[in-house]
């Protein structure tokens, strides 16, 4: 079944994932 609200954390979620790994680069490489 398709799950609307699935669709929609995922597509919040990818994002911030994305964001939370170029922070840790960032933050490894300013270390």
């Amino acid at each position: 079944m398709f799950n609307p609200q699935g669709s929609l954390n995922i597509t919040i979620l990818i994002p911030q994932q994305i964001s939370i790994q170029q922070l840790g680069n960032s933050q490894e490489l300013s270390m």
